[in-house]
Formats: structure tokens, sequence, C-alpha cells
């Protein structure tokens, strides 16, 4: 199975995804256990510890059933569905359902999160729109624009900035900054690892309208570098970055819980530093990275930013 691990996850509100000291086994029907945990932060209050880790453990598994290049589309369709009706407590009532596919643990994470969010009285809404995203990630490969590309965004990302407010009962004022902080990441994950996507999956999430704007193909994500037909289209994701992290700039001051405030802060200064290195480097000759002293200087700014609430 493909997951996120340490080196290539995209920026995640509240957690830091932690890679196990000893490679894990693959199961008795081919597929592996999860590769790599989401921790919740230190800033985050205990308290809230036992549903972040459910929500983002089955996010994973989601993302890592959509991935595997081992899996036919109807088969990984099928098992997000088995997930889903886990979550839901309404295991054997889909047509669509595969448990007895998938290792029980699997089944189990999306039980204990439906579990979780009937005692916080969060509702698992935002955890079945994730899913939905993963499943449409498994059948589908293309985005014709970026209105398909936002909507995927909003499925994918966004539900993450909903659970974390509403578990620690912030207002809504708050929400679309950080819906747009989530979706700004995952847009530079997914730029920053366009060549993986398309040799490694086939998959091609920059729209197909910026590739025929820019007179450029989606077979050049395969190459080492960038022609200035694609560096268009990277500036174009660039662009649309840029928007996602000016809707997400008021998000530090609208967030009242000082631990998920501190988190947010310290999220958007090393989203910004990203998405400003990404928009001068060329992607296809290596992913871009903070380095240990850019991770300093964002961790500083964002801790001003947590403090002074702005």
């Amino acid at each position: 199975m493909a997951y996120f691990n340490s080196k290539d996850a995209p920026l995640l509100l509240g957690v830091r995804i932690e890679e196990p000291a000893i490679a894990p086994a693959a199961g008795r029907d081919g597929t592996s256990p999860i590769h790599g945990s989401a921790v919740p932060s230190r800033l985050i209050a205990g308290r809230f510890h036992g549903p972040i880790a459910a929500f983002y453990r089955l996010a994973l598994l989601a993302h890592g059933i959509a991935g595997d290049p081992d899996l036919s589309a109807r088969s990984k369709s099928a098992r997000i569905a088995a997930l889903r009706s886990a979550l839901e407590g309404r295991e054997g009532g889909n047509p669509q359902d595969r448990s007895s596919d998938i290792p029980a643990a699997f089944l189990e994470a999306a039980r204990a999160l439906g579990r979780l969010s009937e005692e916080r009285a969060i509702p698992a809404l935002h955890a079945r729109l994730v899913l939905e995203a993963c499943q449409l990630e498994a059948v589908k490969d293309r985005y014709r624009d970026w209105s398909e590309l936002l909507s995927y965004l909003r499925f994918k990302a966004a539900p993450a900035a909903r659970f974390m407010l509403e578990l620690h009962g912030e207002s809504r004022s708050g929400l679309a900054p950080a819906e747009a902080l989530c979706m700004a990441s995952h847009m530079v994950h997914l730029l920053n690892n366009c060549r993986g996507d398309y040799l490694e999956r086939g998959r091609v999430y920059l729209p197909q309208s910026w590739f025929t704007g820019a007179n450029a193909e989606a077979g050049a994500l395969g190459g080492s570098s960038a022609a200035p037909e694609l560096r268009a289209v990277f500036d174009q994701a660039s662009a649309a970055i840029a928007g996602l992290l000016r809707t997400a700039a008021p998000v530090v001051g609208s967030i009242d819980d000082r631990g998920l405030r501190m988190e947010a802060a310290l999220m958007l200064s090393r989203t910004e530093r990203l998405a400003a290195k990404l928009a001068r480097r060329d992607p296809l000759r290596r992913p871009v990275t903070l380095s240990g002293l850019e991770r300093l200087s964002a961790g500083l700014s964002g801790a001003i930013r947590g403090i002074l609430r702005r």
C-alpha cells in the first residue's frame, strides 16, 4: 500500500507523521499495515489526542488503499466503502462492503472513530468526506479544471480543519481560513510530488485546463526537469496556492484555544515558506523541503504569530 510517510506527507493540522522503527510486515492478503502514524502534537491538549489520532489514522488508511498500485479501482472503492460502513456502524448493509478483504485492524480503526464521534458529539461527516475523496481518487486520475480540483480539496483536506475546530469547541468564524490552510498545505504537497504521482500512480492532479492553456502535455511530468510550458503550469499552481494562503491568513487570530492556535500558526508559517520555495524551484528535479534553519525560522515566526494572535 502507498502511505504518507514522514518525508513526503503534507503538513497536517495538529499532528506529525512518524514512521515505525521496524518496517511493518505485509499481511496475509498482501496488504501492509499502515506505514507511518499520525501523532498528535504536544501543543494540543491531551484530552483531544484520542479523537485526533483516530481521525487521522482512518484518513491515512483510506489514502493508502486509494494509492495501492496492486489493487484494481473496483477493489479500492469497495475497501473504502467497507471502512465507511464500519465508521457508520452498518457493516453488512452495503452491497459494496468488502470487509473480509481488508485486515480487521483497519475496520476497527473506523469503528473506533465512529464510537469517539458519538462520545464527543462530533459528526462523523468529516471523516466520511475524506473517505469519499479517497473513493474518488480510486477511480479518477485527472481533473478538468481548478474548480474540480478545488472540490476535491474540499473533501480531502478541508474536513480535517472542521474536525479540529469542532473538537476544540471553536466558533465557525475561523472555519474558512482553517479550511483554506489545510487545502493550501495539500496543494503544496500535490505540486511538490507531481512527478512521483504521475510515474508511480498515473495520477495528474494539476488541472487539464492549465496544461491546455500553457500548450503543455501531462506526460512532461515524467521528465527530469520542467520546460517553459510546464513551468507555466507550475506557476498557475503556485498562484492558486497563494490565493488559498491569503484566505488562510486570518486563521491565527480566529482560534481561541492556545494549543490549536499555536499549531495553526506553525503550519501557516511552514506552508508559506514551502510555497515560496516551490514557486522558485523545479519539483521535477527534486521535491522541495525546508532545511533545518528554515524550519527553525518558520517555527519562531509561527510561535510569535500564535502568541500575538496575528
